[in-house]
């Protein structure tokens, strides 16, 4: 921080500054108070360590299993790392453990359609597939030829 003092002979040579200065007098600016810029970035710093728990908490509540995450991780490592022929490995790895985890998380829903088939009500089969495809995830179905459903 700069401070100065203005120096003139006579008051009366600069009497509109003075009377400026005394209308909006100049604030001294102290480090110990901070500044808007430093509480915005506080409430930034405490807003992005909740994302980050947040993120942490959703690998936990995940359907992927912690060991695929572990692959994955690993996978990115190595890819940061530059080893094509370790990543080309993982990259499988990975990618089988993925549809492991995808068809556990869909066993139970299966079973439950299944269930209600042999009992005969067919609506409460298909509501149940239904559901569970939209809670598993947010992208839309693939779209399938009028074809394909009227030969099956």
């Amino acid at each position: 921080m700069l401070v100065a003092s203005l120096r003139l002979s006579l008051v009366k040579n600069h009497q509109w500054y003075v009377r400026s200065r005394m209308k909006y007098p100049i604030k001294p600016f102290s480090i110990l108070e901070g500044n808007r810029a430093d509480g915005l970035l506080g409430e930034l710093a405490a807003v992005a360590a909740a994302r980050r728990e947040e993120d942490e908490n959703g690998r936990n509540t995940s359907w992927i299993q912690q060991s695929t995450w572990a692959l994955i991780d690993q996978k990115a490592a190595t890819r940061k790392a530059g080893d094509g022929g370790l990543l080309w490995i993982l990259k499988g790895l990975a990618c089988r453990a993925l549809n492991m985890d995808r068809q556990v998380r869909a066993q139970a829903p299966a079973a439950a359609a299944q269930v209600h088939l042999e009992v005969g009500e067919i609506q409460k089969a298909i509501g149940t597939i239904k559901g569970w495809y939209r809670d598993a995830g947010s992208w839309p179905s693939k779209s399938s030829n009028k074809e394909d459903i009227e030969v099956t």
